[in-house]
This record gives C-alpha cells, sequence and structure tokens, in this order.
C-alpha cells in the first residue's frame, strides 16, 4: 500500500493541531499511541491514529512543522476532512498586532515562570560543567583567574551578585533579547545576536561608567564572558527558563569574586 507523507504546516500553530484532531474523530481515527520528547533544542510529539485504512502518524517537530503520514487513502481521507473543518469553523476578527513593549512582557512572565523539568535541569548541570571546564582553562592558562584566599563579604556577595550582575544582565540579554522557540524559526541568530551583544556590553562599562574595570578589555576576559554568555543562551532557549542562565552566571561570579581574584581586578 502506498505511504503519503504531507506537512500541514507550522507545529505550533494551535488552531491547526485542533482542526486535525477534530478531521482525525471525525474520520473514525482512534488514537493508539502518544509520546513526545525532547533532542538538544528539538521538542518532538508523535501520535498514532488507527484508522480503517491502516496507521496514520501525526508528528510535530520544532522547526520542522506539523506533518501526517500514513497510507495513502488514509492520509488524503483526513487532509479533506481537515480542509473541511478548517472551511467551517468560523472566522473570528483579526486581533491587532501585538506591540513590541506587550511581546517583551510575555515573552520575560514566560522566561521567568517557567521551570525546566528534570532532563532541562540534567541538560543544563551538564552544559554548566563544560562551560566551567572551558573558562577555567582559559582564565587559569593566561593568568586572567589568579587563586586567592577567600575574600572578604562573602554573604554580602551572595545575596548582591544574584541580582547584580545575575539577574540584572539575563534579563536583558537572555530573557529579553532572545525569542521564545514558538517565535523564531532562526533561534541560531538570536542566540548569535545576544551573545555578541553581552560581550560587547563589558567594554561599554569600562569606557563608560565603570573606567576602573580595565579587565572587561581583556582578550581572554571577553573570551570567557562570551563561554558564558553563550552558555546561558543555550539554557534559556533549551528550557524556556531564565533561572538556570541565572544560576549559572551568578554561581561563577561568586567563585570568581571570592576565590580568583575578581574583586581586586574590579578595583
Amino acid at each position: 500500500m502506498a505511504q503519503l507523507n504531507v506537512h500541514l504546516g507550522d507545529e505550533y500553530d494551535r488552531d491547526l493541531r485542533a482542526a486535525l484532531l477534530t478531521a482525525l474523530l471525525e474520520s473514525g481515527a482512534t488514537l493508539k499511541n502518544r509520546w513526545s520528547g525532547v533532542g538538544g533544542s528539538q521538542e518532538v510529539s508523535h501520535e498514532e491514529w488507527e484508522t480503517e485504512h491502516g496507521l496514520l502518524v501525526v508528528e510535530a517537530e520544532t522547526y520542522q512543522g506539523l506533518s501526517l503520514e500514513g497510507p495513502a487513502e488514509a492520509v488524503e481521507l483526513v487532509t479533506a476532512r481537515l480542509a473541511d473543518v478548517r472551511a467551517r469553523t468560523p472566522v473570528v476578527s483579526e486581533a491587532p498586532p501585538e506591540g513590541w513593549v506587550r511581546r517583551l512582557g510575555r515573552r520575560l512572565a514566560l522566561a521567568l515562570t517557567t521551570l525546566p523539568d528534570a532532563a532541562g535541569w540534567r541538560w543544563c548541570a551538564l552544559a554548566a560543567v563544560i562551560c566551567g571546564a572551558l573558562m577555567a582553562a582559559i582564565g587559569l592558562s593566561t593568568g586572567l583567574y589568579l587563586p586567592t584566599e577567600t575574600a572578604p563579604g562573602l554573604m554580602i556577595r551572595l545575596l548582591t551578585v544574584w541580582v547584580v550582575p545575575a539577574l540584572g544582565e539575563e534579563i536583558p540579554f537572555r530573557a529579553l533579547l532572545l525569542p521564545g522557540r514558538d517565535e523564531t524559526r532562526r533561534p541560531w541568530l538570536w542566540v548569535t545576536v545576544s551573545t555578541a551583544l553581552y560581550v560587547a556590553w563589558h567594554p561599554f562599562e569600562t569606557l563608560t561608567f565603570l573606567p576602573h574595570a580595565t579587565m572587561f578589555l581583556r582578550w581572554d576576559f571577553l573570551l570567557c564572558t562570551g563561554i558564558l554568555g553563550l552558555s546561558c543562551a543555550l539554557m534559556r532557549l533549551r528550557t524556556g527558563s531564565l533561572w538556570p542562565a541565572v544560576l549559572l552566571h551568578g554561581g561563577f561570579v561568586v567563585v570568581w569574586q571570592t576565590w580568583l581574584g575578581g574583586v581586586s581586578a574590579l578595583g
């Protein structure tokens, strides 16, 4: 029996997915199996529907779209039913385009209220280890990081670092500048843009209101900053949550300022 695979549209089109569900049910299909998972930065959902003409597979994958695969006769029947469902669905007047202020506010709220699942936390932990190893290899070999005795004021530092710079820099560079995965088909472009601006922010600080922070002009510092920024951006992209990036950012700043000469380097 000939097989047919049809791309139906965007995976995040909720109206399309609702219409497809209606079309499947009206076609007499019965859901037999369903699973979903994450691989890298891709989310995949897989459904198997039994029909009188054979098994249909509905898959939705990030950046790939929503597809229907199975025996040609079954696929053609469901796609025809889908067109009928969409044609008879009442057309609701389009809402005015969402303003950029509201869009950024919604993006920030989502990043702050989303928490990673167990798999997301494990992925972030691995990313943090790799990030830390790369930064340590660079900083210790170039003299950027100088192991010292514990700098005074650790408790105050623990309270303040999580606000500035951790949360204070993660909000603009990783929450606001990075669109959610349902907002763009070019996530890597935005990862690159946000990371580049994050790196550039540090020399800007030195050249404007932090003239004593000359370390921010060192190539090895900027390289480590880029690694940290990229890691934070990937955590945000992978989990949809800002909090792993805040923890990573704040944790490294505490370690640097407390045991690796960061306090004296900043004057």
